[in-house]
């Protein structure tokens, strides 16, 4: 936007610093603030209570929990920031010391899905030090049905009926591919 001579309004810096705080970007953050000071951006309440979110919450002690986490991660598959949703995954454990439940690694299968590599969602699943559960296998046979990976997703139709034989949408993906 700024490449073209657009101005960002406040709606548009708003989701900007929302987004910046909710992954962790604290660096981008200030620099939009810093946009927002330069420009002569009112602070509004708006604009004003998400800078405060951005700066204060990590300051106070506000502590992410494994629902944040599949938050951050969605909000990274739709972005398609593949890095730093990885990054946001390793820091999950590491650095909060939550252990990723079946419903993160089917964010981060879904994620790898969005931004086309289906060869490294396979892998992310070989190497799961926990059973996939049907979130992940569902999030691989929805891209299967979009690709068209027909053997592929034959395989992951049969892990999981094993797991859930009676989840009848999948047999309507199944049969889209």
């Amino acid at each position: 936007m700024q490449r073209i001579g657009l101005k960002l309004d406040s709606v548009t810096l708003v989701a900007v610093l929302n987004a910046c705080s909710n992954i962790g970007k604290l660096e981008l953050g200030k620099w939009v603030h810093a946009y927002i000071d330069k420009n002569r951006i009112k602070a509004d309440g708006f604009i004003g209570n998400v800078l405060i979110d951005m700066y204060e919450m990590p300051i106070v002690g506000i502590k992410l929990d494994a629902v944040t986490f599949v938050g951050v991660f969605s909000a990274c598959s739709h972005a398609g920031l593949v890095k730093e949703g990885q990054k946001h995954f390793e820091d999950m454990s590491k650095v909060y010391n939550l252990k990723p439940q079946t419903e993160h690694y089917g964010c981060m299968v879904d994620l790898l899905d969005s931004a086309g590599l289906l060869s490294e969602a396979e892998e992310f699943i070989a190497n799961m030090p926990i059973e996939p559960g049907a979130f992940v296998w569902v999030a691989l046979l929805g891209v299967c049905s979009i690709h068209g990976k027909v053997e592929l997703g034959k395989s992951v139709m049969e892990n999981l009926v094993a797991i859930e034989p009676i989840r009848d949408g999948v047999y309507v993906l199944v049969s889209n591919i």
